[in-house]
């Protein structure tokens, strides 16, 4: 089966998917508020053979959640990016070149953004040398947040807490992000929504596609012997993981324990330092293309999460940077 046809459109799954779709639709309006409730329970369930468990806080919102944990636990070593760095005010937001043809009120393919950061905190102060390596942890855009939190029936305001799995002791403890949180600040701050998953994850979320030709196509293409085409069809054509299940896997049904725990960490993206710490020691600057990518297999496009993130910053933002040491220059 040519897999162009079948990651082209959210019908890609035949009758079966277009009918669940209708079924899905119908039920979101006819439905009470309670049942909806029991759906968005039903989707926080726990896997007894994980490493940690979920647990909901009731009647807390984010902000107050945080106040019931005072102990953070270690994180695993490919998450501790989220407590390390420090939080930054945008000072200038300027673009360097963009296209004149196009809409000059929004990020533009290809054009070129300057950024500059306030580095003037009394406190804890910045420090940076010229051409650093800077990372920099964008947030996801709250449409591509809020439409998997849609599709996957996850309340947003919910609060939760990741605690150890008493029933599987034999593995660590080591929670991928910082909680308690709300499922909103997770999705946006700590989930790795855009960049196209490995083939492992798809072998995972084949387990929880409720149609059939989703979870074989899926299957398939997690198998080592599709490895080419898993690369032309997901990687090539940037297909996030938040795009794989809303677009073009739509029958995919996760719990949002599960959901975290085969969704990796949202990674800082790196930059140099394009600002003199000799002249502007209390002003670092980073300048950037946006990066936009047309896909072939749908004419859709794929956007640079940091790119785009840092493109739209407006003057007072805070953005978390971490200085990552010399690049060289």
């Amino acid at each position: 089966k040519d897999c162009r046809v079948i990651l082209t459109s959210k019908q890609g799954s035949g009758e079966a998917t277009k009918a669940a779709s209708v079924k899905r639709g119908n039920s979101s309006e006819n439905k009470s508020n309670k049942k909806n409730q029991g759906t968005r329970k039903k989707s926080l369930v726990n896997d007894p053979e994980g490493a940690f468990i979920l647990e909901v806080i009731e009647g807390k919102d984010g902000e107050t959640a945080r106040q019931c944990h005072d102990v953070l636990a270690t994180l695993h070593p490919s998450s501790r990016h989220f407590v390390r760095g420090q939080d930054c005010n945008v000072k200038r937001v300027k673009p360097i070149w963009r296209d004149p043809d196009l809409d000059p009120s929004l990020p533009q393919p290809g054009s070129v953004m300057h950024v500059e950061f306030d580095l003037q905190d009394e406190i804890a102060p910045f420090v940076y040398s010229t051409g650093d390596n800077i990372a920099i942890l964008p947030i996801n855009k709250m449409s591509t947040v809020e439409a998997v939190a849609e599709h996957l029936d996850y309340d947003l305001n919910t609060a939760f807490m990741l605690l150890p799995n008493q029933e599987n002791e034999s593995k660590a403890f080591e929670p991928p992000f910082p909680t308690p949180c709300t499922v909103r600040e997770y999705l946006s701050f700590y989930a790795e929504l855009s960049t196209p998953p490995l083939r492992s994850t798809l072998r995972q979320l084949s387990k929880f596609a409720t149609v059939a030709y989703d979870r074989d196509e899926l299957h398939r293409l997690a198998s080592s012997k599709n490895a080419l085409d898993f690369k032309q069809r997901v990687l090539k054509e940037n297909i996030g993981l938040s795009d794989l299940m809303t677009n073009y896997f739509p029958s995919i049904r996760i719990p949002l324990v599960n959901f975290i725990r085969i969704c990796a960490p949202l990674q800082p993206r790196w930059y140099s330092a394009s600002s003199s710490s000799i002249v502007s020691p209390k002003t670092l600057s980073v300048s950037f293309n946006v990066v936009t990518i047309p896909r072939t297999i749908d004419n859709s496009i794929c956007q640079g999460v940091s790119s785009h993130y840092m493109a739209n910053l407006t003057l007072g933002d805070q953005v978390r940077l971490i200085r990552m040491g010399s690049s060289g220059f």
